[in-house]
């Protein structure tokens, strides 16, 4: 079964886009709402107006409700993307790299329009009950003015009404666009982009520099913090460096050919592995290629799981078949 962090991130721009669509006519219609209230700050009772100032309360209410939909929206599109990372040591490991960062994303849109402050009281659930209440007097007071002789405060209520409809209206423009804002954000970060989407062809073409960098991305997709990207002068063959959650390093060497037509043999692995040693003795060397691995190569490397090989057939799944790590090297050892 393919992994729902790829299928999902398919289409999350989609849906971060489509939320930020009805974010934004949202907020032009409360615009209206705010400017209609705006324009009855003086005008004294009348039935008409004071039940329009009732319709656009509860349009004002409505919309924050469409507001929260929203926020939810888009909440479940990021927290699709984070079903369990299949990890090497899996039940173990907090979220890093990439998950880490969609974490941060949800607790992000789940504090958007929250109001802050002490007690559980919410000021804007308050406020729209007196306003509600202030607004419904008025309305019995503007088609019977005999209401008005037991109820002398009801103009000044009225008028603390049509404020309150005000700041409403304002608070609820103000959480769109603090919802717009961080859906933005959401969507023109690289968590939620998915670069890795690479069919095999498209990986043989890649320089070898970018091959590494491409791994890279496939590691922190999985929720491990990559360390260093690159290989070098005395790499000890680490073209990547990463680490799990719990502090186990891997060390990945890319081995990139042409068209994919090439082999990987035994003592690029040997070598690999004592430098992985060298690192670190508890480190995971870890070798990936788009091409082949020999036969000795598979033998020497399974030899007390001394290298973990992630040939052409895994990275296939790996990348465009969104597996995890673990599922693609136990699926290479078995083969």
């Amino acid at each position: 079964m393919t992994d729902p962090l790829i299928v999902q991130g398919k289409d999350l721009h989609d849906r971060l886009g489509l939320a930020r669509e009805h974010a934004t006519m949202i907020q032009n219609a409360l615009i209206c709402l705010r400017n209609a209230a705006e324009e009855t700050r003086n005008v004294p009772l009348d039935s008409r107006q004071v039940d329009a100032n009732v319709a656009a309360l509860m349009a004002v209410m409505r919309h924050w409700s469409e507001l929260d939909e929203v926020k939810e929206f888009a909440s479940q599109g990021v927290r699709e993307l984070l079903s369990p990372v299949d990890l090497l040591d899996p039940g173990h490991v907090m979220p890093s790299g990439r998950h880490a960062r969609l974490h941060d994303f949800v607790d992000t849109l789940e504090a958007t329009g929250v109001p802050s402050g002490p007690g559980e009281v919410n000021p804007h659930e308050q406020q729209f009950t007196y306003v509600m209440d202030a607004l419904v007097a008025a309305s019995m007071a503007a088609k019977d003015p005999r209401y008005l002789i037991t109820k002398p405060s009801i103009p000044k209520r009225y008028e603390d009404g049509v404020r309150g409809l005000r700041w409403l209206c304002s608070q609820a423009i103000a959480y769109a666009m603090e919802l717009q804002e961080v859906l933005e954000a959401i969507g023109t970060s690289g968590a939620a982009r998915n670069p890795w989407l690479h069919a095999l062809r498209q990986i043989d073409d890649l320089h070898y520099s970018e091959f590494e960098h491409f791994i890279a991305s496939l590691l922190d997709r999985d929720g491990y913090r990559i360390v260093r990207s690159g290989g070098g002068s005395g790499d000890q063959g680490a073209d990547v460096l990463a680490m799990d959650g719990l502090g186990q390093y891997l060390v990945v060497q890319c081995k990139h050919f042409s068209g994919g037509a090439g082999s990987v043999g035994q003592p690029v692995a040997q070598h690999l592995f004592g430098g992985a040693y060298a690192m670190q003795p508890a480190a995971l060397p870890i070798l990936v290629t788009n091409g082949k691995f020999t036969g000795r190569a598979k033998a020497w490397s399974r030899q007390n799981h001394r290298v973990r090989l992630v040939g052409r057939e895994g990275l296939a799944q790996w990348s465009k078949g969104g597996q995890g790590l673990a599922s693609v090297i136990r699926a290479q050892q078995s083969s």
